[in-house]
């Protein structure tokens, strides 16, 4: 049997793995392997030549595939394959849980609009301003705790989606919505004008969002984003240190 050492569990999505044999009179043999799981390992059985029920098998998935590539998506959609999804949130008011010295607080303040970019089982967020982000829309820091600066979330115990598809939006979003911050992961998560060099700890960060919530704000003050300088383009291929 073949051990695909380098193939993880979550990345072979079938039961079935075909093998092309070319015969030196330039004929080809397909044959039909199961594939199984032993121990977090993916192996690839033995084979037998294709039946036409194999052929039946495939053609089912692959008119399954072409469905599912058909299906309408969701209009906050920007893209999406098997392995990634972008999309994005438009600002609103909701509930924000903070835990800071006196405990875990739930807030109800304005969210800013947001950008979501999961690929692999690895979220990034950033802040847009304006309606529909399209690949030169300038992109700000998330104003939110726990994100680095490159723009990855931190998961912290946080379950993670099985995958990174948009399949499991709601599952990403809750993630994040429904998480309960702690800290700050870098000092520009702010521009706050009582600060000169722009540098926010998680004390005045969670003041922010105190101050927000007792005005019963219905809207982010957009002049509090910080730059990241790069638009949605540059962030859907950025890999920026933590």
């Amino acid at each position: 049997m073949i051990n695909l050492e380098n193939v993880t569990p979550c990345e072979i999505k079938q039961s079935i793995a075909l093998m092309i044999h070319t015969l030196d009179d330039e004929s080809m043999v397909i044959q039909n392997h199961n594939v199984l799981k032993r121990k977090n390992k993916i192996y690839i059985g033995e084979g037998h030549s294709m039946t036409e029920q194999d052929l039946e098998t495939l053609v089912d998935i692959l008119k399954n595939r072409e469905n599912q590539s058909n299906a309408l998506l969701p209009e906050n959609v920007l893209g999406s394959s098997t392995s990634h999804a972008i999309w994005f949130n438009k600002g609103k008011v909701g509930s924000m849980w903070i835990k800071g010295k006196d405990g875990a607080q739930e807030f109800t303040v304005p969210w800013p609009n947001l950008i979501y970019y999961v690929h692999d089982g690895v979220l990034k967020i950033a802040a847009y301003k304006g309606c529909r982000p399209n690949g030169k829309t300038k992109l700000y820091h998330a104003p939110l705790l726990n994100i680095y600066r490159s723009t990855k979330v931190c998961l912290g115990n946080a379950t993670v989606p099985p995958s990174s598809t948009i399949q499991d939006m709601n599952n990403w979003n809750s993630v994040i919505h429904d998480t309960l911050f702690t800290h700050i992961n870098h000092n520009h998560t702010l521009k706050l004008s009582n600060r000169k060099k722009n540098e926010v700890s998680t004390a005045s960060h969670i003041m922010f969002w105190r101050n927000l919530h007792k005005m019963k704000a219905t809207t982010f003050p957009s002049d509090a984003l910080v730059p990241l300088n790069i638009n949605l383009e540059q962030f859907c291929s950025h890999r920026g240190a933590e």
